[in-house]
Parts: C-alpha cells; sequence; structure tokens
C-alpha cells in the first residue's frame, strides 16, 4: 500500500508542474503546487512514512518557507488543499478497497489451501492405513499358503495334528493351551473313526468370543486340514492294502516273505533264534459248502483275530493263502514256538465263531519250525512247516507238529 500512495503522489506532482509550465500564471501556480504537496505530505504522513516521502517532507518544508515569503493569502490556499485532500482520499480508498480484495482473495486462498492440507493429510492416513492393512493380509495370505504346502506335503495324521496345534497358536490367539490340547484330540478321535470333514473339524473349536476374521482364518486352516487329513487316511489306506489283507488286516503273502526275509537276516547277524508257524483251518471247504462263503469269510476274519490276539506284540502274522496263516516268531526258541502254536490252537477250538444266525466252531493245524536248530535258510523254514502241519492234519487234524520231530 506505501507503493501504490508514493505512486500516486509523484503523479499528481508531475500533473501539477505540467499546468504551473503551460497554463497558469507562475506566481499562482507555484504558491498551489507547494500547498498541495504539502496538503500530500501532511495526508500521507498519517498513514505511513517511506523512503519517497521523506523526500516530501523535504519538499513541504520548502513550500511553506515559499507561501509565508510570498505573503499569499492563506484562504486562497482553500481550494488547492481541498482538492488535495479529496483527491487523496479517493486514492486512499481505492486503494483501501483494492487491499480489502486483496485480503478476502489471500484469506479465502489460505483457506482453501487449509482444507486442501487437512484432506491430503486425511488421505494419507487412510492410505497408510490401508497398505498396512493389505501388507498384514498379504502376509497372512502367505503364512496360510505355506501351512496349506505344509499340510498336502505330510502324509502321517500326527504331523498334520502337529501343523494344527501350530496354525491354532497362531491364528486363534484367544484359545488358552487346554482348550487347544482337547481340541487336537478331539480331531484325532475323528480321524482314528474316519469322520474327516471340514464341519466336524470346525465343531472341535470352541469359537466363542473370537471375531470374524478369526473364524475365517480356522475355516481356511480346517479346510486345508482336512484335506491332509484324508490325504494321510488315503495313502494309508493304499499302504495298508498293499502290505494288509482286505478280509483279515493281516499282512499280505508278499509282504509277509519281504519280512520273513528280513528277520531271518537280523537273526543270523545276531545269532539269535528265530521260528515259524504255518496254520491251516480244519474241514474249511466244509464251512463254504455248508454255510457260504459269506459266512467263510467271517469265519476267516475271526481266526485272524484270534491268532493276532494269542502272539506276542513283536510276532508277525500273515494270510499266506486261502484258508492258511503263518506267524514269525522273532526271537524264538523251538520250546517257546511250540508253546504259542499250542495256544493258538486251544484259543481256536474253544472260541465259537458267531456268524451271522450261525454259531460255528472251528479247529486249526500247526506246523513248526525253527533257525537255525531245524532250518538254515527262508525256503527251508517255510517247507518244514509246511511239511509239519500237513503231517498234524493228516495225524488227525487240531494237533501241532514240529519239524524237528518225524
Amino acid at each position: 500500500m506505501p507503493f501504490r500512495i508514493t505512486r500516486y503522489w509523484l503523479l499528481v506532482l508531475v500533473i501539477g508542474l505540467a499546468i504551473k509550465t503551460i497554463f497558469i500564471p507562475v506566481q499562482f501556480i507555484g504558491v498551489c503546487v507547494d500547498s498541495l504537496v504539502l496538503a500530500i505530505v501532511i495526508i500521507g504522513l498519517i498513514y505511513s512514512m517511506s523512503l519517497a516521502q521523506w523526500l516530501a517532507v523535504a519538499m513541504a518544508g520548502i513550500s511553506i518557507f515559499r507561501v509565508i515569503e510570498s505573503g499569499y493569502p492563506a484562504w486562497k490556499l482553500a481550494g488547492p488543499w481541498t482538492i488535495a485532500i479529496a483527491l487523496i482520499f479517493l486514492l486512499r480508498v481505492k486503494d483501501r478497497q483494492i487491499a480489502l480484495v486483496l485480503d478476502r482473495v489471500k484469506t479465502q486462498d489460505q483457506v482453501s489451501v487449509r482444507e486442501a492440507l487437512t484432506f491430503l493429510t486425511e488421505h494419507r492416513k487412510q492410505l497408510r492405513a490401508s497398505i498396512t492393512e493389505k501388507d498384514e493380509l498379504i502376509q497372512e495370505i502367505s503364512q496360510l499358503y505355506q501351512l496349506s504346502k505344509e499340510f498336502l506335503g505330510t502324509l502321517a495324521p500326527e504331523d498334520a495334528l502337529r501343523l494344527t496345534s501350530d496354525s491354532l497358536a497362531r491364528h486363534v490367539p484367544s484359545l488358552n493351551e487346554t482348550d487347544r490340547a482337547a481340541a487336537i484330540e478331539k480331531i484325532r478321535a475323528l480321524v482314528n473313526q474316519d469322520k474327516v470333514s471340514v464341519e466336524a473339524i470346525i465343531q472341535m473349536v470352541p469359537m466363542a468370543g473370537t471375531n470374524l476374521p478369526v473364524r475365517e482364518r480356522w475355516g481356511i486352516v480346517a479346510g486345508q486340514l482336512a484335506l491332509g487329513l484324508q490325504r494321510a487316511s488315503l495313502y494309508r489306506q493304499v499302504q495298508e492294502s498293499a502290505t494288509h489283507d482286505g478280509l483279515t488286516k493281516l499282512l499280505v503273502r508278499r509282504h509277509f516273505l519281504e519280512r520273513l526275509t528280513e528277520e531271518v537276516g537280523r537273526a543270523a547277524r545276531r545269532s539269535m533264534a528265530l521260528s515259524f508257524l504255518m496254520i491251516d483251518l480244519d474241514y474249511f471247504k466244509r464251512i463254504n459248502d455248508t454255510y457260504g462263503h459269506l459266512v467263510g469269510d467271517v469265519v476267516l476274519k475271526e481266526i485272524a483275530g484270534l491268532i493276532h490276539g494269542s502272539v506276542r506284540e513283536m510276532d508277525l502274522v500273515g494270510r499266506y493263502g486261502g484258508e492258511e496263516f503263518a506267524v514269525i516268531l522273532p526271537e524264538a526258541d523251538p520250546v517257546l514256538a511250540v508253546q504259542i502254536a499250542d495256544r493258538i490252537r486251544l484259543m481256536v477250538e474253544t472260541s465259537p465263531i458267531r456268524a451271522y444266525d450261525e454259531e460255528i466252531r472251528v479247529t486249526v493245524s500247526v506246523g513248526v519250525s525253527s533257525y537255525p536248530s531245524s532250518a538254515s535258510s527262508v525256503e527251508e523254514l517255510i517247507e518244514q512247516a509246511d511239511q509239519a502241519m500237513y503231517r498234524a492234519k493228516t495225524g488227525g487234524r487240531n494237533k501241532t507238529s514240529v519239524a524237528w520231530e518225524p
């Protein structure tokens, strides 16, 4: 604003000097101009004191001196003074209006800038929160993906249950250790009962008090766990079908002979005894012909259970043929082998079998061979036990015969 007033002053001075030079007598215009300069300086002093105004003050002093010196009547200066004051007032009002407009525009700009900064700040916070949320989501998805790979990479149910326990601790932190262990036991019971499903697994874990994201994460984990357990169960079934008989659940002949070879090799390396039993059901063909093959299957299954329940935990039982069974007795000398053979025979003889509406009594004939007392190889063990069993059948059945006695 001082800059504009100074510019106006200079403009008035120039116009006045021009008029003085061209139209008005020298003495009168000189006094008027000097008086005008004095008025401009006095009014200008009310607002500010710039360098140009200090120069004007000096000129005002000269003007006052000239007015006094000339003896010009003071009342004749009223006109120039009035014109000067009005002109300065109009210029001041105009500057004031311009200043108000500029201040208003400046205020509006400041408000707009402030609002823009506030909006940008809030938007920046929202973006940061969104980025953080997305980063957490990406990390969670990555963890779930890794967990899925681990579930699909395991073939043992216990490994899958261990992964489940770790997942519960990570994705359901509100679940304490006791509840987590109880949930794992319930899921293990589902595995043992072959009742694994996503819905059943989800119901095994208490979710009271948890929010929706936690329940959704556990739903994903439960789905992966169900797939892992079903895959492990399928693998176990395939493995069992390759090594175990579907009806009796005993070792199939091929796998049984592989284990027999391993056990004979181990006995030879450690100089230990090993015995072998060959067992055959007496008159089994008559049972099939009389009661049918369905009853015959029940009899085979029950006999397999009786044999398996009569041997030691370390012994291996297999289905050798149609109605023939075989038993590997690691670290068993001939005396112990005969005791186990008689225990099996007596267990079968004294245990009637209930097959549908029929109650059937069955007997078995047992042949015993032993390494190294009667046989020195796998083939000799099998052949001698088979011959001993044949002698037991021809000798009246329901008997135990040993290879080392003719």
